[in-house]
């Protein structure tokens, strides 16, 4: 089966879900996976996938989502509609909304809070990306002399390494980035 005949044909699993039409257009508007509804799921890519799997999530009303690297797979445009959809969810709605992910920028983007976890156990909480992440730059310089003669004027770098002729590695904190 394919996710429209699958939700709409069953009607067992719409009552009980108490899905109606109008939420499940919805969902496949919001997946855009166009006429791809048509095929088997095993024929989508890992985008499409992904983006089936949170529509799937979205189609009962919850109170709280869990998402594993929810912007795997997805294109730019995909993984931008995905974050205006969970901010959504979580300021229109009070959907709570818990997302497992290695990738900071994306989380720095959505979350209002975070918390770091290896081996089960937390080892951070409460991280405020902006402020305590510290990120590392690497920069190709053309006036060496230059580029030094301003970097000594900032009191901000944590450390500069030179890694070899005219590259540089700085490392500051993540809100001190757009200052370069």
């Amino acid at each position: 089966l394919n996710f429209r005949d699958a939700i709409v044909m069953n009607n067992f699993i719409s009552k009980i879900n108490d899905v109606s039409e109008n939420k499940i257009n919805e969902i496949i508007k919001f997946i855009n996976i166009g006429e791809n509804l048509k095929k088997r799921c095993s024929s989508y890519s890992l985008g499409m996938k992904q983006r089936l799997a949170l529509g799937l999530a979205l189609l009962k009303n919850v109170n709280f989502i869990i998402l594993d690297e929810p912007t795997n797979g997805l294109d730019i445009e995909s993984a931008i509609e995905l974050r205006k959809k969970l901010l959504s969810l979580a300021n229109e709605k009070n959907v709570a909304i818990l997302i497992s992910s290695h990738i900071l920028s994306e989380i720095e983007k959505i979350c209002d809070r975070v918390i770091f976890i290896k081996s089960g156990s937390i080892i951070r909480d409460n991280i405020s990306l902006k402020q305590d992440i510290i990120k590392n730059i690497i920069l190709v310089v053309e006036d060496r002399i230059e580029f030094l003669e301003h970097i000594s004027k900032n009191n901000n770098i944590l450390s500069l390494e030179e890694i070899e002729n005219d590259k540089f590695k700085i490392n500051l904190e993540s809100n001190l980035i757009n200052s370069f």
